[in-house]
């Protein structure tokens, strides 16, 4: 018979993606009237309500986080780009799987219900279940794995930017309630307190703080030092303002004071198809370099800023041999030079230390140059994030809400496969070396046939919808492997050497029947195995075939409808027999066969009918 199993799910998941292509929306696949095949309106039913709602209760859990799979994992997971088991996109594709026969309808009507849920996420302030909240963004994923965690992390910020600016208001009422009582043993009005200006001041300090705890990408931990240290004749006398400490003894160019690393904010979070946007634009023009510069220049712009306020007599120089080490070209001796890249200054060397910019840096018009002209000194704390998380969050609802079908079944694909094969590798089957190595061979099948979806280079009627079948062949070949190895490493836990030498056997007739084995060798394969038993091994395979105990013996008995003992019987059948002539009765003479077959008339009453011709005592055949 047929079996249901992930290779079963997969095989009708497969045949969703090829009727994908039918369609540009997926609405028009959950609505009858835009439906263009008579397929979609007969036999692809979409599931009730109450089971929408209980598989969007599962997946929404609150508290939920993503599991650490650790060593776990298969080496070759990570090659499949698809989502991680147990974080949201892999649980819903799984959800997919079960629910009904896996149409393109119910999976367009999940998913619409699914985006539903995660904008209510986004709009509450609720933290998205399964996925991690901070961190970068994962690449080796899937497109929609990473448009959530990058969504994560967007309502992490929006929700503590909603915290402060509650928490500035509280302390604003605070401090206008405390100023109102003063007033009262205050006569000239000059001295009263202007609760507005307070209030901002009060905020921004809030602000400040937050910042400098989320948006900050700190250097190694070093006492920072906030003002300037008279290291030299020329001291400065401006504040330092968001060093995070010396950076050896590394000295400026212009002042003899040490250079400070600032404190910078978080690198720009980016996914997928922000990053390939950002190559085409270097690639179609011709200046790739102060493009690029261009691209990065709200990155420069803060990283600048805050160079200039933590080192308020550095020049553009200073700040390229701080960000930039391989643009600077040094005169200094290599024994002298740290091993930050950066020349330190000595008790025997000259100040200032000698060296030129780097051919590129020092051309007419270079972009870094100009952003450098422009930047104000500003500390990390005072300056506008890079991660606006109210734009990036409504770009990605977008991108989720309209989403083309085959895109959207392209990745449940990659990512089905890749969570069918990590659940079915967490079974414990005693490591067995033949299942691992056919474990390990599988990954690498599957990473080699999607990589196709990965492109989305996939049409309708393609190839490649015939090579995923033909994956799913396999992949309920290896299913069924597993099943077996699970199954023998939990008959024989006291006898594991036994286990695995039935499995090798198996295993060799497996293969044979995949057309695996060597050629030349006989097709038919009997378990004809005779194996030398220890003693320990007798008994594990004795306690496999225990005698049945009396009432197990008496259960077929019983089943057959012993009446006598006041057992009702499972199926039962009553036949009538009804004679005519006096001669077919016991102690008349016997009737020949001719007439006896034309005489006997037989009757079947159902089960229900029986008790009401019990009186008449029937013949029971």
């Amino acid at each position: 018979g047929s079996n249901i199993g992930f290779a079963s799910q997969l095989c009708l998941l497969v045949d969703a993606l090829d009727m994908s292509f039918e369609a540009q929306f997926l609405e028009d696949f959950v609505s009858v009237e835009k439906s263009s095949t008579d397929a979609l309106k007969s036999s692809m039913v979409i599931p009730p309500p109450t089971v929408v709602d209980r598989v969007l209760k599962e997946l929404f859990q609150e508290g939920v986080k993503l599991p650490d799979l650790g060593k776990a994992e298969n080496k070759n997971s990570r090659i499949i780009k698809g989502a991680p088991l147990g974080s949201l996109f892999t649980e819903f594709c799984l959800n997919v799987l079960w629910i009904g026969n896996c149409n393109i309808r119910a999976i367009a009507l999940l998913w619409i219900e699914f985006v539903r849920e995660v904008r209510w996420c986004w709009e509450e302030s609720q933290p998205l279940p399964r996925m991690p909240d901070s961190g970068s963004i994962d690449l080796s994923t899937c497109l929609i794995n990473q448009k959530l965690q990058m969504l994560a992390i967007c309502i992490d910020k929006k929700q503590q930017a909603s915290e402060e600016f509650l928490d500035c208001i509280s302390s604003a009422d605070t401090a206008s309630a405390h100023m109102e009582e003063d007033d009262q043993f205050t006569v000239e009005s000059s001295n009263v307190w202007q609760p507005v200006d307070n209030s901002d001041n009060n905020c921004e300090s809030s602000s400040t703080r937050s910042n400098l705890h989320d948006h900050e990408r700190s250097p190694p931990k070093i006492e920072a030092k906030d003002v300037s240290s008279s290291a030299g004749p020329k001291s400065s006398d401006v504040v330092r303002r968001g060093s995070a400490g010396e950076v050896g003894s590394v000295m400026l160019l212009k002042s003899r004071q040490s250079l400070h690393a600032p404190y910078t904010q978080e690198a720009l979070l980016m996914t997928e198809d922000m990053h390939e946007e950002r190559l085409r634009a270097v690639h179609a023009l011709g200046d790739s370099f102060n493009f690029s510069a261009q691209l990065e220049k709200e990155v420069l712009y803060s990283d600048m800023s805050a160079f200039k306020a933590a080192n308020p007599d550095a020049v553009f120089e200073d700040f390229i041999r701080w960000h930039s080490p391989g643009d600077w070209e040094s005169d200094e001796p290599k024994e002298v030079g740290s091993s930050s890249g950066l020349p330190s200054v000595g008790p025997k060397v000259a100040w200032p230390p000698r060296g030129r910019l780097s051919q590129r840096m020092s051309e007419h018009g270079n972009m870094w140059r100009k952003i450098w002209n422009d930047a104000p000194s500003l500390p990390v704390s005072e300056q506008k994030p890079l991660l606006d998380p109210n734009r990036e969050g409504e770009k990605i609802l977008h991108y989720l809400e309209t989403i083309r079908p085959h895109q959207l079944l392209e990745q449940m694909v990659c990512t089905s496969f890749r969570a069918a094969a990590d659940t079915i590798n967490q079974t414990n089957y005693g490591r067995l070396k033949p299942m691992e190595t056919r474990m390990d061979q599988l990954y690498l099948t599957m990473a080699s046939t999607l990589r196709r979806l990965q492109a989305n280079l996939v049409s309708a009627g393609s190839e490649t919808i015939e090579d995923l079948r033909r994956l799913i062949v396999i992949f309920g070949r290896v299913e069924k492997l597993m099943t077996v190895a699970a199954s023998l490493h939990r008959k024989f836990l006291q006898a594991p050497s036994l286990a695995e030498t039935i499995f090798i056997d198996y295993y060799k007739f497996h293969s044979k029947k995949m057309g695996t084995s060597r050629t030349g060798e006989d097709d038919e394969m009997e378990f004809d195995m005779k194996l030398q038993l220890r003693s320990h091994e007798r008994q594990v395979i004795s306690n496999m075939f225990t005698p049945p105990s009396a009432n197990q013996s008496w259960r077929k008995v019983l089943s057959m409808g012993n009446l006598l003992n006041g057992h009702e019987p499972t199926v039962r059948e009553v036949m009538f027999s009804k004679r005519d002539r006096s001669s077919g009765n016991h102690y008349a003479a016997r009737t020949p066969r001719d007439y006896r077959e034309e005489e006997i008339e037989t009757y079947r009453i159902p089960q229900e009918q029986t008790a009401s011709t019990v009186n008449n005592r029937p013949s029971l055949v």
